[in-house]
């Protein structure tokens, strides 16, 4: 019966682990498959069809989730939906013209650049290990656009999906601040339509030219709407949230910063190729999220180190679904398909009913939509 107890949490946590490697497996592959899509839909028209799909859902699910929202709840969730708009819109514009694996790893640079955009606007200090970080990704980036742009350093669609990555880390700071002060199911809905809002806003003018908004028509266009708003929004959601609750902080840090490596794995598997330099920079900015995620926390333990500019005024109390409460560590949710941001300090500063989490609660990195 002793070793049936011990064998329980060990389940879950293989499951919880391969239930989260999942998810950034769909986020990764999700970079071909939007790609391909872009082929024949506008990226506004797409991006609309796909955050208004994943509002409905979540509202299907839980129809009352705005009751009790007030108005700062609102704003605030209104305000993290347009910067959600302005990365998601970069990043889909910058993938028309980019290869879809050096997108992938473009984007995971918001690990980076999250640490020093708190910095400049939050005045918190930057660990030498997020300045090495940088570095790390600047070399990197330079290796990955070096032949992708026709021999310049960076072309325009390198630029927005930079400028996407910078939108992500914006998200983070965001969430950060305010996740804590409302329903975070709410807030997500919140964010999700201001998104899909806003996209719509931006199809508009194009929609007027063509008549309408472009429906999807190809068999496979239907099948990355849906894979991008129910897999890559709601159920990428729910995974997490089991997830991150029953696996170590080291480990989820481990296993989302495989998501541009499976993106660079479809894109080779669809045919694209990147030359030697690409591998290397794609090597080099992987080691840059790794730097900055799994740096030597105090006292000599390692976990993943949320962003500062978050780590610094996230509440004290985790706030997803359930979640036992956290004395020590800090954790927010933000909305369906982008990844949370927390931090904890280890064991013994979990209540007793938190002993399935492992070593530390799981961060939760704000739900970014790849």
């Amino acid at each position: 019966m002793a070793k049936d107890a011990l064998r329980a949490p060990r389940r879950a946590t293989v499951t919880a682990t391969a239930g989260l490697l999942g998810v950034t497996l769909v986020w990764g592959v999700s970079f071909v498959m939007t790609k391909d899509a872009l082929g024949d839909m506008p990226v506004a028209d797409l991006m609309f069809e796909r955050f208004a799909l994943a509002t409905a859902v979540l509202l299907a699910l839980r129809p009352r989730a705005l009751r009790g929202l007030g108005g700062a709840g609102w704003r605030h969730g209104v305000l993290i939906g347009l910067i959600l708009a302005f990365s998601c819109l970069t990043q889909t514009y910058g993938l028309r013209t980019t290869p879809a694996s050096v997108s992938a790893f473009i984007t995971g640079l918001f690990v980076v650049f999250t640490p020093v955009l708190g910095a400049l606007v939050l005045r918190t200090r930057i660990a030498v290990t997020a300045w090495a970080g940088a570095g790390l990704a600047t070399a990197g980036l330079g290796l990955l656009t070096l032949e992708t742009s026709g021999g310049s350093l960076i072309g325009t669609g390198e630029l927005l999906t930079l400028a996407c990555a910078a939108g992500w880390a914006a998200h983070i700071t965001a969430v950060g601040a305010w996740a804590d002060r409302h329903d975070p199911y709410a807030l997500a809905v919140v964010q999700l339509a201001a998104t899909a809002a806003v996209c719509l806003i931006v199809a508009v003018p194009g929609a007027v030219g063509r008549g309408a908004i472009v429906l999807p028509f190809r068999g496979a266009d239907w099948v990355t709407l849906g894979y991008t708003a129910l897999l890559c929004t709601a159920a990428a959601f729910f995974m997490q949230t089991y997830a991150q609750r029953r696996i170590s902080a080291t480990r989820t840090a481990v296993v989302m910063t495989m998501e541009p490596v499976f993106g660079a794995l479809a894109a080779r598997v669809s045919g694209e190729h990147l030359p030697l330099r690409g591998y290397f920079g794609a090597a080099l900015v992987l080691a840059a999220m790794y730097l900055v995620e799994l740096r030597r926390a105090p006292g000599g333990s390692r976990h993943p180190a949320a962003p500062r500019a978050v780590s610094a005024i996230v509440p004290r109390e985790s706030v997803f679904f359930h979640s036992p409460p956290v004395d020590a560590g800090s954790a927010t949710v933000g909305p369906v398909g982008l990844r949370a941001v927390a931090t904890t300090h280890g064991t013994d500063a979990l209540d007793g009913s938190t002993t399935e989490l492992g070593t530390a609660l799981g961060p939760v990195r704000p739900l970014r939509v790849p």
